[in-house]
């Protein structure tokens, strides 16, 4: 074995390590989801039939394989070609896009962590703000008398409430509520008007919903 047998041989076995393979397989599921997800009931018909759920698994599998089946290929032609030349500079650049594909495997992995921590956070806040308004809306309607309908009317309102809370602030710096990051002042709060249009569109629909239920009687 030659100098340059022997400095391909190492060139091989310290190959640069890539994820092409799982990028090409994460992009392979998101996209079968999001074709599944164009078809009315695509929800309900995963959740009565995870096969199909798990049948895109194996084929997002099957694809990642493949890609990085491909690179491995790529790669050994590159050193091991015959009558190749400039093989070096081929295994330079692609380990330039290896360390790349590196990095944006990184950056899906963040973004597939962050992400629903980032939801999680945020519906716990809105769970706090909703338990907290219907709590103070109870009490001011006892002390009003109207301990009968404060169960039925205090919850859609703070739900109301708590929608329009997170449209104005958004739902990162919702998940931060309550934290030392941001101080209560720092978010932009509720006004009489939206407390009066949520009013409205509860009572509006309460009284929707009374003509139906007498009909049907």
């Amino acid at each position: 074995m030659n100098a340059t047998s022997k400095e391909k041989l190492k060139a091989w076995l310290k190959r640069p390590r890539a994820s092409f393979g799982i990028i090409a397989g994460v992009v392979s599921f998101v996209v079968l989801v999001s074709i599944a997800g164009w078809f009315d009931g695509a929800v309900e018909l995963l959740t009565a039939k995870p096969w199909i759920l798990l049948g895109f698994v194996a084929i997002s599998l099957c694809v990642g394989a493949i890609v990085q089946h491909r690179y491995t290929l790529l790669v050994g032609k590159a050193i091991f070609s015959p009558g190749s030349t400039g093989w070096r500079h081929k295994v330079d650049r692609i380990s330039t896009y290896a360390k790349e594909s590196n990095l944006v495997l990184c950056f899906l992995i963040a973004i597939g962590v962050g992400y629903p921590t980032t939801l999680y956070y945020a519906a716990r806040s809105i769970r706090t703000i909703v338990a907290a308004c219907e709590t103070n809306l109870n009490d001011q309607l006892a002390f009003l008398g109207e301990d009968g309908r404060s169960v039925s009317i205090s919850s859609p309102i703070c739900l109301c409430l708590s929608e329009v809370f997170l449209e104005r602030n958004g739902v990162l710096r919702l998940a931060l509520f309550n934290t030392s990051v941001f101080e209560v002042s720092d978010f932009q709060g509720i006004t009489e008007e939206d407390e009066q249009q949520c009013l409205n569109r509860v009572i509006s629909g309460g009284q929707s919903a009374a003509p139906q239920r007498s009909s049907s009687q």
